[in-house]
């Protein structure tokens, strides 16, 4: 897949823009910032998963009504180790 310039660019201000922030959520917002210009989502989330545990933790989302985004959709995504991007995080869209 060919990259273009535009994504480049992107790319390239996220990264500084993130190297110069100690601020968590700025550095969120940052992501998200950067995400919403390559991909016009209208809703995201960002989480971390513990190594030990696989337990996922949300960190930040964007555009969702507060916690209405769907849990076990997000632990299926986990669970393959794919990325996938839904178009209904409610319906199960993955398999």
């Amino acid at each position: 897949m060919a990259v273009n310039e535009k994504t480049i660019e992107t790319l390239v201000e996220s990264v500084r823009r993130i190297s110069i922030s100690l601020d968590l959520d700025e550095v969120l917002d940052t992501i998200f910032e950067s995400l919403k210009e390559m991909i016009d989502y209208s809703a995201a989330v960002i989480c971390v998963i513990d190594a030990r545990s696989g337990a996922v933790y949300e960190l930040k989302t964007a555009g969702y009504p507060t916690r209405t985004w769907s849990r076990p959709n997000l632990s299926r995504i986990v669970a393959s180790k794919t990325f996938k991007v839904l178009s209904n995080v409610n319906r199960s869209e993955l398999m």
